[in-house]
This record gives structure tokens, C-alpha cells and sequence, in this order.
């Protein structure tokens, strides 16, 4: 093997492989370093299986609630099926990106990478094969892991979001501590199942970051229509095992269930990485950089949620492409502000720009426009009423500054209100924009009609 590349990339998650393809396309002889595999978090543990699952407790549940229509006299499913479904979506997608990545000419190494110099790296691919490469520019992209509290010790009973997603069989009862954006989708696709689901939140409200009309329709739909018990303001103090059960010791009052699943947050992965060698300067626990994706030393980026950044796959990609560019001098453009956020629970959720709580905290003068999905056509004939979306104003020049929307396929609706917010677009140039009749993007024009 040729020991020297112009760029070598630490971590083949979304951030990771779209900085190597994009160098390579550039010209760069470009190598990819990944440990575990190809893909990330993102593709092996989180972003991918969970919606393959979510995909199929969605479908279970609206077959078991359409009866009214089809007199469906019963309905089973196989969950050893829909995880094997779910293995194959992962082994497929995990099998493209490393084809991407041979097919634009990015050499890929499986194995574990640290810093000797800022410019060499150790590589151990196992105990036999270890050697040395160098390399001018060097990106790293090695994502986070699970972070559990100190006191909290995993064992068959008590498990974090990781191990989840390699759990054949469902438990008829579990407890989620944590109700970010993870805790808040495991128990929504848990509950569409006939799980007994209850939420542990720290917090006064779930999903705290959103606006309160947004997250009053997802915690009375998890609640009424999901039977999902959730408890807020609750301080988790003490876990105890009893034979096969969990106990939960807090400061309101004492659970007991089959599975803890711990959803409390990720941090920097970064400890084998021995970035003391070469000096990186932090930010808190992340890795600092600036608007080119560059740390503290000059040859060396980082990307993805070693930064403090937005932890999403599709906002890893976004610098992975422009640290890419920076480093193989053919862009000085700055990493894109204007990132969507979006949440795969029942129902979803999209948001982007400035949220109502942000606007109000800057003091940015606004007013907002809503419409309902029980109004509109399509989702009256699909069924799928629940839910609104929403423009953030800004009130004196009418630039569209946020946009949020929470019901049927949310996730995808948020593109066309991040194109608004990311070009400056006023409310009355979505008012001239012609929408397809009966679809669910007109919402968006409805709202402001």
C-alpha cells in the first residue's frame, strides 16, 4: 500500500464519506480511514434502522385502525421478520457506500487511527497489520457515542439506543429515559406496536428545543392515541436490579420495569484519536473549528458531531463537502447556516430557521402563519388530519426567518421552507407560487393565502 495521500479521512459516517468522495472528485488521492462500519451511526445504529422500524410500526398501525373501511378482522406481525427487513436495508446501503467510495477512487482502510504528528497517522488494521500513513490535509469525522450518566451501568436489562436496534425480539414493557429526539422516536415506534411505553424526562417538557404548539400535538397524540405514559421534571437518582426487573428510584416516585432503555444524549467519540499529540484545541467536549470546518491546526478539519454543531447525518454531509472543498483550495465558502431539523415520530416533525422561543429570546419582532391539515384536501382523503404548519415572519420586511410543521410526512414537507428560509424568500412570494391541487405542499400556500 502507497503510505502518502493528500487527504486522508478519519470516520466513514454521512460526513466522512461525502468529504472523501467529494476530495477525490477534486483531485485529490484520497484515503478513508473507519474502524467499525462503513456508514456511521447514522446508517448501522440510528438514523436507518430506526425509520425502517418506525416505517413498519406505522404501517401496522394504521391497518389495525382501518377497520372502518376494510373490516379487517385481524392482523399480526412478525417483528423477527421486520428486523431481518431492517438488516437488509443496512447491509444494502452500507454495501453502497463503500461501492461509492471505490467507484470515485477513495482507497479505504478498515481499521483505527490516531495521530502521531499533524501529519502522520498510526493505522492498525489488527494486531499484525500496523504501519503508518501521511497525509497533507487530514479531516476528521469520527461521530459521537452513546453518553450514559456515570451511575448508570448497562447490563441485559438496562440498555442505551446502540444496543436497541440488535434486540430480535420486543419486550412487552419498557421504560426510555431521556426524551430528546432518539427517546421520543424509539417510543413512538415501541407504543405503534403494543408495547407498554413509558417516558422518563429530566426536563419540564419533551423535545424541549420546539415550540409548544408543536409539541402539544405530539405528546397528546403519544399519550391518547399511542397509551404512552410520560413523566416530566423527573430526576432519575438511583437504578436497582431485581431479578429480572428494573427498578427506577426518583425524586416523584419509583418505577419498575422489564427494559430501561437509556436515551440521554451523545458525546464526541474522539478518545482514540490521541489529538494531544498534534494539540487541537476544544470547545467544551467538541473539537474547535471555525466557519471552514478548520481546527486549531491549520492542515487538520474536523467535521460532523465532533463539532458543535447540529448532531444530524444530513448536516455531517453539508461540511464533509465543504471542508472538502476548502482543503483542496477550490472554495472559501462558509459552512451552510440553514440546516433543517427534523423528528421521525407519530406523527413527524420538520422545523428550520429561527423557532417562535428563538425569535422571542433575540427580540426579533414576528408573526406567524398557520393552517391546519384537517383543512386540507389531501389529507382529508388520506385521513392523515392531525397536525399544522407554520411560517415565522419577520414583521416589518415579511422575510420568511422560520417554518416548522408537524403531521403526515413532515420530513419531507420542511424542504420546500428551507429553500424560503435559506434564499430570504417574503411571504408573498410563497403566496405567487403555484402548488400542485390535491397534495400536501399546500399547506404551505394556504397558510398565507
Amino acid at each position: 500500500m502507497d503510505n502518502y495521500y493528500d487527504i486522508a479521512v478519519i470516520g466513514g459516517g454521512p460526513g466522512g464519506y461525502e468529504a472523501a468522495i467529494r476530495s477525490s472528485q477534486l483531485g485529490a488521492k484520497t484515503v478513508i480511514i473507519e474502524r467499525d462500519n462503513y456508514g456511521g451511526t447514522c446508517l448501522n445504529y440510528g438514523c436507518i434502522p430506526s425509520k425502517a422500524l418506525i416505517s413498519a410500526a406505522e404501517t401496522y398501525s394504521k391497518l389495525v385502525h382501518s377497520n372502518s373501511l376494510f373490516n379487517i378482522k385481524s392482523i399480526d406481525f412478525d417483528y423477527k421478520k421486520i428486523i431481518s427487513h431492517k438488516n437488509e436495508i443496512v447491509k444494502y446501503l452500507r454495501n453502497n457506500v463503500k461501492k461509492h467510495l471505490s467507484s470515485n477512487n477513495v482507497t479505504l482502510i478498515n481499521g483505527t487511527a490516531h495521530f502521531l504528528s499533524r501529519n502522520n497517522l498510526h493505522i492498525s488494521e489488527d494486531k499484525k497489520n500496523v504501519y503508518t500513513i501521511k497525509s497533507d490535509k487530514i479531516i476528521i469525522a469520527t461521530g459521537s457515542i452513546v453518553s450514559l450518566p456515570s451511575f448508570i451501568k448497562k447490563n441485559k436489562n438496562v440498555i442505551d439506543s446502540d444496543d436497541f436496534f440488535e434486540i430480535n425480539d420486543l419486550p412487552k414493557e419498557i421504560i426510555i429515559l431521556g426524551a430528546g429526539y432518539i427517546g421520543c422516536e424509539i417510543a413512538c415506534m415501541l407504543a405503534a406496536f403494543g408495547v407498554k411505553v413509558t417516558l422518563i424526562e429530566q426536563a419540564n417538557q419533551i423535545l424541549s428545543h420546539l415550540d409548544d404548539d408543536l409539541i402539544k400535538v405530539i405528546k397528546d397524540y403519544m399519550v391518547s392515541n399511542l397509551n404512552i405514559q410520560i413523566y416530566e421534571n423527573t430526576n432519575l437518582s438511583e437504578i436497582k436490579l431485581n431479578n429480572d426487573k428494573v427498578k427506577l428510584i426518583t425524586n416523584n416516585q419509583n418505577y419498575n420495569t422489564e427494559i430501561l432503555l437509556v436515551a440521554t444524549g451523545r458525546k464526541p467519540s474522539l478518545e482514540f484519536l490521541k489529538i494531544d499529540n498534534v494539540g487541537l484545541k476544544l470547545k467544551n467536549t467538541f473539537i474547535a473549528i471555525d466557519e471552514y470546518n478548520q481546527t486549531s491546526v491549520a492542515n487538520i478539519y474536523a467535521i460532523g458531531d465532533i463539532t458543535d454543531n447540529m448532531q444530524l447525518a444530513h448536516s455531517a454531509s453539508s461540511q464533509g463537502i465543504y471542508a472538502a472543498e476548502h482543503s483542496c483550495g477550490v472554495s472559501n465558502n462558509k459552512n451552510e447556516s440553514v440546516i433543517p431539523g427534523v423528528i421521525f415520530t407519530i406523527p413527524e416533525i420538520g422545523y428550520v430557521g429561527l423557532t417562535e422561543k428563538q425569535a422571542k429570546k433575540r427580540q426579533v419582532e414576528f408573526k406567524t402563519y398557520k393552517y391546519h391539515f384537517k383543512n386540507l384536501s389531501k389529507s382529508i382523503i388520506t385521513g392523515d388530519t392531525l397536525g399544522f404548519a407554520k411560517w415565522i415572519v419577520e414583521k416589518n420586511t415579511n422575510q420568511i426567518i422560520g417554518a416548522s410543521v408537524v403531521g403526515k410526512n413532515a420530513t419531507d414537507l420542511i424542504s420546500e421552507a428551507t429553500i424560503a428560509v435559506r434564499e430570504e424568500l417574503t411571504i408573498d412570494e410563497v403566496k405567487k407560487t403555484v402548488h400542485a391541487h390535491p397534495t400536501l405542499s399546500e399547506i404551505w400556500y394556504e397558510a398565507v393565502k
